[in-house]
């Protein structure tokens, strides 16, 4: 557990603050490399993400070259046990068995393996994962279709692994899918790789073609960038300074920068960054409508940004948030009803609404909250900036950060006060 507090002693005027690289960058050319090691020599990868989603793929990967082990735990990370079900169906030499956390087995998946079973992959469900047989030598269809509506990464994995396809890809999805702005980054990698592909309405067609380019740079990571917002937002520091960030990234967690306008938080474009700065001559609305629909991740973060600037707020396409890494919805009204915010949810139409309750000052700043992280990333660092709102934040299993964002308390470190760890 680690207990944080506001830091009093100094004034944050503004700091730099080092962002890693993006993970979600990093395991799409992941992917890529491997798929194109076959015909591809001297591949590499500059700015490789350090988050744990990214070393587990590299090892599982890593492994899977060696053929020596057929059991491949992807613990919990959801993208890398998408991408490696896509990928394993499409290539494996023998039977593996993937598997991950009790969460990750709970997650979304089956629109994944019926796509693939449909290309002729022969995968069984069993109690601790996914069994995936051996390659058939068959003909697999042209075209194929893929619900999207829970997860882009369906989308996503079935794109990345095309190229191994000897006859290309049609692939078919549902008008609007989910977090679209994620499939776009992986067209964009695809790309980056010499792989074209034709998207028209709701089908994307890959041209028989392999990947062929042999060296990726990652960007900076917008995901971890967005909770600097909060930190600014919260008071914490003026102004802060990210190195490299670049502001016309497709990365979907770069809507942080719309949501945190509407609030009073600018982003301005600087040499070799960008510059996250509060502007106190924006007020925030007392009501105001955000949709979560490219950028779901987001929301627990900008659920605590409305708290910080006393809005009444509604957020739309909210459903895809109970089926992260923890239901993020019951997660944040938990952290939040401690400082008698509350957070309620529609399920007819996935919206959520959060509203302050300011009749008492007593109820505004308590003496300590405590936040169940329930193992997820993302409510850790979104509720760092809760220390605006209580006289101290406890935060258990502060380690999660490390699946996105290693270095997330040393970097808390130059805006707020660590009172224990």
């Amino acid at each position: 557990m680690i207990r944080i507090c506001r830091n009093t002693t100094k004034s944050n005027n503004a700091v730099t603050i080092a962002i890693p690289t993006s993970k979600s960058y990093s395991n799409r050319f992941l992917i890529i490399t491997q798929v194109a090691s076959a015909t591809v020599s001297n591949l590499s990868i500059s700015g490789l993400s350090e988050a744990n989603d990214t070393v587990v793929l590299q090892r599982l990967l890593a492994k899977y070259n060696t053929n020596k082990d057929s059991v491949f735990d992807c613990e919990d990370a959801g993208t890398v046990f998408r991408f490696l079900m896509a990928y394993f169906a499409m290539s494996t030499r023998q039977t593996l068995v993937l598997t991950g956390t009790k969460r990750l087995l709970q997650r979304p998946i089956t629109p994944l393996v019926d796509a693939l079973c449909s290309l002729g992959a022969v995968i069984d469900a069993v109690p601790d994962g996914f069994i995936i047989h051996k390659k058939k030598t068959v003909q697999y269809p042209k075209k194929i279709s893929v619900d999207g509506k829970n997860s882009s990464q369906f989308l996503s994995a079935l794109l990345l692994i095309a190229p191994l396809l000897t006859a290309g890809l049609q692939l078919e999805t549902q008008a609007d899918p989910v977090s679209e702005s994620y499939i776009n980054m992986t067209l964009q990698a695809m790309s980056a790789a010499g792989v074209d592909v034709i998207v028209r309405d709701n089908c994307y067609t890959i041209p028989p073609q392999p990947y062929h380019l042999n060296h990726f740079e990652v960007e900076t990571d917008w995901s971890g960038a967005a909770y600097v917002y909060g930190w600014v937002l919260a008071g914490l520091v003026d102004s802060a300074f990210i190195p490299e960030l670049n502001i016309n990234s497709l990365q979907g967690d770069a809507a942080i920068r719309q949501y945190a306008e509407t609030l009073g938080v600018l982003t301005i474009e600087k040499e070799n960054g960008c510059s996250i700065e509060r502007n106190y001559q924006i007020q925030a609305p007392a009501t105001t409508t955000f949709t979560l629909k490219n950028a779901p991740d987001l929301g627990p973060l900008v659920f605590v940004m409305a708290a910080l600037a006393n809005c009444n707020a509604i957020f739309t396409h909210c459903h895809h948030l109970a089926l992260k890494e923890s239901n993020r919805i019951e997660a944040m009204q938990e952290a939040l009803a401690q400082l008698h915010i509350s957070l309620t949810y529609t399920v007819e139409n996935g919206e959520i609404l959060i509203a302050r309750q300011l009749n008492e000052v007593t109820k505004i700043n308590p003496t300590s909250i405590n936040i169940n992280t329930k193992k997820d990333h993302r409510i850790a660092m979104a509720c760092s900036s809760l220390v605006a709102l209580a006289a101290v934040v406890a935060i258990d299993e502060e380690h999660v950060v490390s699946k996105s964002f290693p270095d997330f308390w040393t970097q808390w470190r130059k805006v707020g006060r660590v009172i224990e760890q």
